[in-house]
């Protein structure tokens, strides 16, 4: 193995001391300008006393030099978070801690406790879920191979800190080399980090074991979706692709990151948020802002001279505090394509219908209105008005404990968007004489062996159009009659109603006291009804449990017949 030499790479930006003309416009005008640069250093810099507090300082402590999660529990991605904005800090001239024998100190003792919690066979553990795993051993050595290059420039001084952090990347790229991993996103993670590896310590065996996960082929749809249709991993997976280009020169992958950030732009909610309902991860149905995707959407916008992309990244820069970006800081700071201007902006439309058939999803905005439909999914239908937020429409019946509507078919027909779904609710018939089992043991009398008989029959649809500026979403439950039924109307917490009344011994639960309601939160309003409460049992047998939302509920039997108006 061949130690690499890499110490001429962005020492621009990172040091702050190149010849680029950082007398640009502000960011507003499309140029990354010295001035967001001082203000993530400064940023981080802000950071390093709460970390510095955070980090065991006890000699004595099994974990010294490491620091606690919420929960109290030491692990590896304590120690690694202390050591990433220590080692940024340390070595920029721009920050306060420049050169600082404390925050090398620190850096030291979280190194050392790093090294505690690398297994014998180079991997590292994830608490909460996942043990000795090359996975998540490749998430940290990402972090710990960039803390390398960035504290190699300051080499003379650090000289020991960076024999701690060889040790562990040597061993975390003997894990890697042969372990395994659990989700698509990993392959790519675990590729990503043997890349870094390389390019610190030159090993042809991580090279092999990259192009074996290459091999696979990249996971992505005709959409341009990826397979865990995650905006969280998503984000991670388009970061790990620039990566492996970056380093290994691969300028095909950066084809499917330009898909997926092609998609991801009809995935924005006009708050900034991003449609996470699709997900099948546990990322589905939380809160995840585009702030995710500013490093590829930055990235690619300067590598492609993509307009629409710079207008993302400009609109982050605009729109967000310096602070939720300082996360980023590292990934600027070692590339300098970053020094480059962005290329002139170009919003989006943000007037479109589109289905997405690959990913049954519906999308259709309308400037600041923005709503999804969904196949396959307990959610049907969401809308957002700004920070005015309809997280999720969902309806059920008392059928046979089985009677949650999720569309096993959606169309767009017309302008029109269509969900369906059909159910049934059998009886069962003896066995005949020949399937008893004789021993009187229920589990050895399958279902599938009886006879069916008094079938019964429900069938949802739910047809979304646009009129004016209202939405129409008309239900329609058909089949077996007298079926009780519940519409739940789930609205992000925290903001106001009218013309409702509060269900008893349900927390946050509401149904209709007029012809209309609305729902307020800042300086939106999303009106809606007519309100409809034929009875008050809203927590069905067999449908899923309230959401942890301030849900309104419409009530009914079958043959159920609604239209709810929004606007």
């Amino acid at each position: 193995m061949k130690r690499r030499s890499f110490v001429k790479q962005s020492i621009g930006i990172a040091g702050l001391t190149s010849n680029v003309n950082w007398d640009l416009p502000g960011h507003r005008n499309g140029h990354l300008h010295k001035q967001f640069i001082l203000q993530l250093i400064q940023e981080n810099d802000h950071r390093i006393p709460e970390i510095l507090a955070r980090q065991q300082g006890n000699p004595a402590h099994p974990y010294y030099g490491g620091a606690p999660n919420p929960y109290g529990i030491y692990a590896a991605s304590g120690a690694s978070g202390i050591i990433r904005p220590l080692a940024i800090a340390y070595v920029n001239p721009a920050s306060a801690y420049f050169k600082n024998e404390k925050v090398l100190r620190s850096i030291e003792l979280a190194a050392r406790c790093l090294l505690k919690f690398q297994h014998e066979d180079g991997t590292i553990d994830l608490v909460t879920t996942n043990f000795h795993s090359t996975p998540d051993t490749g998430f940290v050595a990402e972090y710990i191979a960039m803390s390398y290059e960035f504290l190699f420039k300051e080499k003379e001084g650090a000289r020991k800190v960076l024999g701690l952090l060889e040790e562990f990347l040597v061993n975390a790229g003997k894990a890697m080399m042969t372990g395994g991993i659990h989700t698509p996103n990993h392959r790519w993670v675990v590729s990503m980090a043997l890349a870094r590896i390389h390019r610190v310590f030159s090993n042809p065996g991580y090279i092999r074991r990259i192009e074996q996960w290459l091999a696979e082929g990249i996971d992505i749809n005709s959409d341009g979706e990826y397979t865990e249709r995650s905006n969280g991993y998503s984000a991670l997976t388009n970061r790990c692709l620039i990566t492996l280009d970056r380093i290994l020169d691969k300028p095909e992958l950066l084809e499917y990151v330009r898909r997926n950030l092609e998609l991801n732009l009809f995935y924005i909610h006009s708050n900034g948020e991003v449609v996470t309902e699709i997900s099948k991860r546990q990322d589905q149905y939380l809160v995840i802002d585009l702030i995710r995707f500013f490093y590829p959407y930055y990235y690619m916008a300067l590598k492609d001279g993509n307009p629409k992309f710079s207008w993302v990244v400009d609109t982050l820069l605009t729109k967000r505090a310096p602070k939720s970006l300082v996360g980023n800081l590292g990934l600027l700071l070692e590339d300098e394509l970053f020094e480059e201007a962005l290329p002139e902006k170009e919003e989006p439309s943000f007037h479109y219908l589109r289905h997405f058939n690959d990913t049954d999803l519906i999308r259709w905005r309308i400037g600041d209105v923005d709503i999804s439909a969904f196949c396959d999914n307990h959610v049907l239908f969401t809308m957002h008005k700004r920070d005015t937020v309809l997280e999720g429409v969902r309806l059920a019946s008392a059928f046979f404990g089985k009677g949650q509507f999720v569309a096993d078919e959606m169309k767009l027909e017309n302008d029109k968007i269509i969900l369906t779904q059909k159910l049934e609710g059998p009886y069962y018939q003896p066995l005949l004489k020949e399937e008893i089992p004789g021993d009187g043991d229920w589990s050895g009398m399958p279902k599938n062996k009886r006879v069916q008989s008094e079938i019964q029959e429900i069938e949802y649809k739910l047809t979304i159009d646009k009129k004016g500026s209202r939405f129409r979403l008309h239900f329609s439950i058909t089949g077996t009659d007298l079926v009780p039924v519940a519409l739940e109307l789930a609205f992000r917490k925290n903001g106001t109603f009218t013309g409702l009344k509060k269900l008893e011994n349900i927390e946050d639960a509401y149904l209709f006291d007029s012809e209309r309601a609305s729902f307020t939160k800042g300086d939106d309003s999303i009106y809606f009804g007519p309100g409809q409460s034929e009875h008050s049992w809203t927590q069905l047998r067999g449908a899923l449990p309230k959401l942890n939302a301030s849900c309104v509920y419409i009530t009914g039997f079958t043959p159920f017949e609604y239209e709810l108006i929004i606007e």
